[in-house]
């Protein structure tokens, strides 16, 4: 409840600062997934927590893409004793998603429509062009050398020119009839100075559209929800797009069983490019456009090596990352024999992807900073998740006061990765309606690739409460996963707990200043199986 209150574009950011022993730190790049860390950094490789998303394990980022208003509740387990029961993959923690499953009665309807805006804060201070000046003949005074350069000139202070290519020439040295954009381009010095940073950013407006509908009776009960988030980048021509669907739905069929399923189809994409650093290395003193309004860089002597940011923004605006995601999930739950029930789940996670690369030729920047030969990079890429888990439950109160909880279960999850992708470059036309592998003439290389693991669980755990003062839990997983070689596939994962509430004690009756004290010890051992899936074997690749 508290967390719908709050517009945001993945459940991630709404975790922010409300959790002690986690943290999130997001990149400022639209659209991307924050990184979450619980507890720090615990493990190599991927130190990403474990999602368990509506019962279905995954370390892929769509979490990061489920509409938060659709969610219901969030879990972070923490401590190794209550992750331990996910084993080898918990060993940077877990965070447990549950959906919104509808509630019977008359159908209800919301429409949610949050518009914001995001700024650029504490940019630098960038140098105007005089203050430029003055910073590179005090540095040069400082190592003891007379200042000179190919720009200000050679004076006791610094001149600015009124031209930077041709170097330091003035009015009435430049003859334009000789202007050429790849050999022979003509820059005037900005004497005011460009703003890099203020030519690179911008405000950048989001939107988020939430629409959905619940309702049910005579035992089902049905979620369903439409989502559209669109978020401007920072930087200018790049933003990211989400739309997304999620249709959950249960059914009593029998007294004793009920069916349901949790499905969710989403498609994203960001366009432009996503890099701004070059924005705090170029001098002032270049423009963003030569005297013909074409790009105007660093091709200028003495003034760096660096790119025209927004030459770099304007001609990636084009370029494309985009994911289709579907994840879903069919569950039958049976209760029987009154103390007992058992529950089968499937699910299967799809992403689809793909990116779209351009990269023009460019004359303007200095030497090798250029490139001389326009290319394009296409890729495209495919992973599938496939989870079965099976519980059995045993619960039964003894006396109004044991409470003993059992479960036992199997997990069973396999996982494939597919990649493709190819190159061309030498492209005759840079029109954004040319740029398709065909129409590249040069460097026709293709990749593809694919790799796959499994995984498979058996697991047990046993809770006892007394009246609800003294608690004792105890864990146990067995994993096999085929990412290590076969004398060391299997691993165990024992976890204990024991806790006492003393508020539940005589001597703590009739006392108002603590409404709740427990304390609490664990034991628990988890794992990490994020290796390379072929780690353990000899690998064989031909290159013809």
């Amino acid at each position: 409840k508290d967390l719908s209150i709050q517009s945001s574009g993945n459940i991630q950011n709404l975790l922010q600062g409300r959790l002690s022993g986690v943290s999130v730190t997001t990149s400022g790049v639209a659209g991307d997934a924050p990184a979450i860390r619980i507890r720090g950094v615990g493990t190599l490789n991927n130190n990403s927590p474990l999602y368990v998303i509506d019962g279905f394990p995954t370390k892929s980022e769509i979490a990061s893409q489920i509409n938060p208003s659709s969610i219901e509740s969030v879990q972070v387990l923490k401590d190794a004793s209550s992750a331990s029961i996910y084993g080898s993959q918990a060993a940077n923690g877990v965070i447990l998603i549950t959906t919104k499953q509808g509630k019977e009665g008359k159908p209800t309807v919301d429409v949610k429509v949050n518009v914001g805006v995001q700024l650029p804060t504490n940019l630098p201070e960038m140098l105007n062009s005089q203050q430029y000046g003055e910073v590179l003949w005090n540095a040069m005074r400082n190592a003891g050398l007379t200042p000179q350069h190919d720009q200000y000139g050679n004076g006791a202070t610094p001149v600015i020119p009124d031209y930077i290519l041709p170097a330091g020439a003035m009015e009435g040295q430049v003859d334009f009839s000789t202007y050429n954009t790849a050999e022979n381009q003509f820059m005037r010095a900005n004497k005011i100075g460009t703003n890099w940073a203020d030519e690179v950013y911008r405000p950048a407006p989001t939107t988020n559209i939430d629409i959905s509908a619940q309702g049910g009776g005579n035992g089902s009960k049905y979620f369903l929800s439409a989502n559209y988030y669109k978020q401007e980048a920072l930087v200018k021509w790049a933003g990211y797009d989400r739309f997304s669907l999620r249709a959950n739905s249960q059914f009593k069929i029998l007294s004793f069983a009920t069916l349901g399923s949790n499905l969710s189809a989403t498609y994203s994409k960001y366009k432009g490019s996503k890099s701004d650093h070059e924005a705090v290395r170029m001098a002032p003193l270049i423009p963003v456009y030569d005297v013909e309004g074409n790009w105007a860089g660093t091709k200028a002597n003495g003034l760096g090596d660096s790119k025209n940011p927004v030459a770099q923004l304007y001609n990636q605006r084009e370029n494309y990352n985009d994911n289709l995601n579907l994840l879903g999930n069919l569950y039958l739950d049976i209760n029987f024999l009154k103390y007992f029930q058992f529950k089968t789940n499937v699910g299967v996670n799809v992403e689809d992807s793909g990116s779209k690369e351009f990269n023009p030729k460019t004359y303007w920047n200095k030497g090798d900073a250029n490139t001389l030969v326009n290319s394009l990079k296409e890729a495209r890429g495919r992973k599938s998740e496939l989870v079965w888990n099976n519980t059995l439950t045993f619960t039964k109160k003894f006396r109004e006061t044991h409470n003993l909880n059992v479960l036992l279960g199997t997990e069973a999850i396999s996982s494939k990765i597919e990649n493709l992708s190819a190159y061309r470059s030498n492209f005759i036309i840079e029109d954004p309606d040319y740029r398709y592998l065909d129409a590249g003439e040069s460097n026709k290389d293709n990749t593809g690739n694919a790799n796959e693991y499994a995984l498979f669980s058996l697991f047990a755990r046993v809770n006892y409460q007394y009246k609800d003062k003294y608690y004792l839990g105890a864990i146990i997983r067995r994993d096999g996963s085929s990412r290590f070689g076969a004398n060391h596939r299997y691993g165990y994962f024992p976890g204990v707990n024991a806790a006492w509430r003393l508020t539940e004690e005589n001597f703590m009756k009739g006392q108002d200043i603590l409404s709740d004290l427990k304390i609490r010890a664990s034991y628990g051992l988890t794992g990490n199986q994020d290796i390379d899936n072929y780690a353990f074997a000899s690998m064989y690749y031909t290159n013809i």
